[in-house]
């Protein structure tokens, strides 16, 4: 008798946050209805506030979306903050590639736009395996990889510093094996928590240590930045990779040497910096590009820069 009236307060309690759930989600569908309202009529302070209420009371993956997409056309600091989080948890609540597609890129133009190009770069890419058909989203993919080649100082400052908002976590790791949710793990384990890490466009011509023309003055960059006094006490690890193409054991030996190389390069131009760097090469298996193109291969054959403190 005591167990079926446990169950039965228990099945009440359930039916009653249930209803108190559907309530507040008719709740939040007015609000989402006002705040379009707003939205049409150029009311656009009235409909964030709109938004933001809906996306409060009912966690839907339009209201968190909408919210994010008005913020982040304001461009101001506090509205940024506010489009970040709500991206997030858009990217969270997502049913479907596209809808993940949609919340990871605008994150990444987010990060573009003020000033991060080379974490846009990574989310990018995200956006565009998770549905590559989009047009916006290909468009954006390409001005921020190319934003990204733009190698500047300041961007390996930023990308080796820590993000301006709160970081969407993403469910695969860009960086990750082609084979998707192990690679996220590790490639999470292979840097410590306070690791600092950067992707610097720098690529190598095919079977080779060779950096190609369009990319080889960033190499000079990334030697000058490194320099500064700002990171005189710390330490870096060049990473190699490769691209998927040949034999295993040949893309390791290559993405190290790769790595050697550029080393090499940087202390040449700063000898203040020998003995701070150390290298490794991660070979094929943490590719960033999954097409089977020049271009995507040319993107595997890379170099990353990670700062321990």
């Amino acid at each position: 008798m005591n167990r079926l009236f446990t169950l039965c307060g228990g099945l009440l309690l359930c039916a009653t946050v249930s209803a108190q759930a559907a309530d507040q989600c008719d709740i939040a569908a007015r609000y989402y209805a006002l705040g379009s309202k707003a939205n049409e009529e150029y009311r656009d302070r009235d409909a964030l506030q709109f938004f933001e209420k809906a996306a409060a009371a009912c966690n839907r993956y339009e209201y968190w979306q909408e919210l994010g997409e008005l913020a982040a056309g304001f461009n101001e600091p506090e509205t940024n903050q506010t489009a970040a989080d709500a991206f997030i948890a858009a990217y969270e609540s997502a049913g479907s590639d596209a809808q993940e597609a949609r919340s990871v890129a605008h994150y990444a133009v987010l990060l573009h736009h003020t000033g991060d190009p080379q974490r846009a770069l990574g989310f990018v890419r995200r956006a565009r395996q998770l549905d590559p058909e989009d047009p916006w989203i290909s468009e954006w993919y390409e001005r921020i990889r190319d934003r990204a080649s733009d190698l500047r100082s300041d961007d390996v400052v930023r990308g080796l510093g820590d993000i301006a908002f709160k970081p969407l976590q993403l469910k695969v790791d860009p960086a990750g094996p082609a084979t998707g949710g192990a690679g996220s793990s590790a490639a999470r384990a292979s840097a410590p928590a306070a690791d600092r890490r950067v992707e610097i466009p720098l690529y190598f011509a095919s079977n080779s240590t060779a950096l190609d023309a369009a990319t080889r003055e960033n190499v000079r960059v990334l030697a000058d930045t490194l320099a500064r006094d700002e990171f005189a006490s710390q330490r870096f690890v060049f990473i190699g990779h490769a691209d998927t193409r040949g034999e295993a054991i040949v893309n390791q030996r290559l993405s190290l040497e790769r790595a050697q190389s550029v080393a090499s390069q940087v202390t040449l131009l700063h000898p203040q910096l020998e003995g701070r760097i150390d290298v490794e090469g991660r070979g094929e298996a943490f590719p960033v590009a999954f097409g089977n193109t020049e271009a995507d291969h040319r993107e595997n054959r890379r170099l990353e820069v990670v700062a321990r403190r």
